[in-house]
């Protein structure tokens, strides 16, 4: 027969040690993980575009460029009005979205802002009327002043 051995008393330190080390090892996996997700969204966000347009309209031409980065297009039809029915042409080759952007709103009183993966569509502000430099020259009136 076998004689028991007794329970030792105190911690397993050894078996401990395994078990934090094995955590600390996912823990570290999870994070690299983690950035390497940051880094992907990162990239995706300066996506490179080839694009040629020949006489579309704007909408059109707002389609294709959607199809081709991946942003979506939100704009009213209102505010916008008849130049989304405007042909526009350009051709862009490994350019940025901005590129792609400032080259099919070139002659169209149009803007943008870039919000995430929307691309936001405004008319362009109306720029205020500047006040005159130089005062005009004096005019003498004379007169009588009747009742």
């Amino acid at each position: 027969m076998e004689k028991s051995q007794p329970k030792k008393q105190g911690y397993d330190w050894p078996r401990i040690l395994t078990k934090f080390l094995r955590m600390m090892k996912l823990a570290t996996l999870f994070l690299f993980i983690g950035c390497l997700q940051v880094s992907a969204r990162a990239y995706s966000q300066k996506n490179i575009i080839t694009l040629s347009v020949h006489d579309i309209t704007l909408k059109e031409a707002f389609s294709q460029i959607e199809q081709e980065s991946g942003y979506l297009f939100l704009y009213s039809n209102e505010k916008i009005g008849i130049l989304g029915d405007k042909k526009v042409s350009f051709k862009v080759k490994d350019a940025t979205i901005r590129q792609v952007l400032d080259n099919c709103l070139k002659n169209v009183p149009l803007s943008y802002k870039i919000v995430d993966g929307t691309i936001i569509i405004i008319p362009q502000p109306v720029a205020p009327l500047q006040p005159a430099t130089e005062m005009p020259q004096p005019v003498e009136i004379s007169g009588k002043v009747r009742d």
